[in-house]
């Protein structure tokens, strides 16, 4: 896959308040990643799960330290010659490759 973008920070969410808000740890990073429309069979198989994701990123997994992001994480990232934008997780699916290309698909919503 070609890489085209840049993820530049992500938040995790690492609780809440009392009061229901998500508290969020912000982690600023520079992994090269692709960036892509979730395609028609992503939609068709994900459904509603997916309904909102307006990008899809594939990161590697080594790049998050194994970990990849959750659901209601913000990620911003940055397309080639285009501005950053916040993305809301509503999606992960982590695909682990013996010999690497280890990935997490990463379906957003962009936000604010």
């Amino acid at each position: 896959m070609i890489e085209n973008a840049d993820m530049i920070s992500y938040s995790r969410v690492t609780g809440a308040t009392g009061s229901g808000q998500l508290v969020r740890s912000a982690v600023s990073v520079e992994i090269r990643c692709t960036a892509a429309d979730p395609s028609s069979a992503q939609r068709w198989a994900l459904g509603a799960t997916i309904k909102d994701a307006s990008i899809v990123l594939y990161v590697p997994l080594d790049e998050l330290s194994g970990v990849p992001v959750k659901p209601l994480d913000l990620v911003t990232a940055v397309i080639d010659g285009l501005t950053a934008v916040t993305y809301q997780v509503v999606h992960v699916i982590t695909v682990v490759k013996d010999g690497g290309m280890s990935h997490c698909q990463v379906f957003g919503k962009a936000v604010g």
